[in-house]
């Protein structure tokens, strides 16, 4: 009798450090409303994935009809002059800080080189609409080396509104995570007056300042939107065994009349 053979799951373990941007909310994230609209080849890996909030893994057996299955964005081999790209529309408009290129377990093929452009288009533009000359995308990370298998960290300074980027791979490969920390620049123009708005939303500019603890999950937790959907989406801090008690800052997007404070324990029991 044999033994069936058990998949070998990796998490990735990063080796360059995180810079000070990265403190910052990610704008593209899928779960404050980022979105993957396009991407000119997606023949390995999806483009989808470069948004997930999950760390990548690699399964060293696991495969699909088109070759070894990755968890991230993966092109196929150019053969002729070019690059590839995606263009993808943040869940929250706002000031870019800077990017991560994360090539997680892409070693033998990630792109040797990255550019980003950005772009303001509001009303929801259709992705021939991004790709007409009418939209213009301004270059804020020149072409650039990437190196394989982690974190590639490019701080930017822009005080300008941005609602779409673009990224570009030279030749082709493949990308794990795409991360763009900033912060944000909501448009209070079309509320009506004394509407009840989240003032601490992560969407309309609040932000986590400080707290004493995050030991299980992360604080930034407590103004994404939306419910939870299990305890890992909270913030949760570790048991305290001395006197004294936990706490959290946060700075609010707008000043504003305080009408209402929820405080949502879905799934703590």
């Amino acid at each position: 009798m044999h033994n069936s053979p058990v998949s070998s799951v990796i998490v990735h373990e990063p080796k360059v450090l995180p810079v000070p941007f990265t403190d910052l909310p990610d704008l593209a994230a899928a779960k404050v409303g980022g979105l993957a609209l396009v991407a000119n080849d997606e023949f390995f890996a999806a483009k989808e994935n470069l948004l997930s909030a999950d760390t990548p893994v690699f399964i060293t057996d696991k495969y699909t009809d088109r070759g070894k299955w990755m968890d991230g964005w993966e092109s196929r081999r150019s053969r002729k002059p070019g690059y590839d790209w995606c263009i993808i529309q943040l869940g929250i408009p706002g000031q870019i800080k800077g990017f991560d290129v994360y090539t997680a377990f892409f070693r033998g093929n990630y792109p040797e080189h990255c550019s980003i452009e950005v772009c303001e288009a509001d009303g929801n533009p259709d992705v021939d609409t991004l790709l007409s000359p009418e939209t213009k995308w301004v270059e804020i990370v020149p072409t650039s080396r990437l190196i394989g298998d982690d974190h590639n960290y490019f701080a930017v300074s822009s005080s300008q509104r941005w609602t779409h980027v673009r990224l570009n791979i030279y030749p082709d490969g493949g990308v794990a995570r795409f991360r763009v920390h900033g912060t944000a620049l909501p448009d209070f123009s079309s509320l009506d007056e004394g509407q009840t708005i989240e003032l601490s939303g992560i969407a309309n500019g609040g932000q986590v300042l400080l707290c004493n603890d995050n030991f299980f999950s992360p604080k930034e937790n407590l103004i994404l939107p939306g419910k939870a959907a299990n305890m890992g989406e909270g913030w949760e801090t570790r048991r305290r065994r001395e006197p004294g008690h936990d706490w959290v800052i946060l700075k609010l997007g707008a000043a504003g009349q305080i009408r209402q404070i929820e405080i949502d324990t879905a799934h703590f029991k």
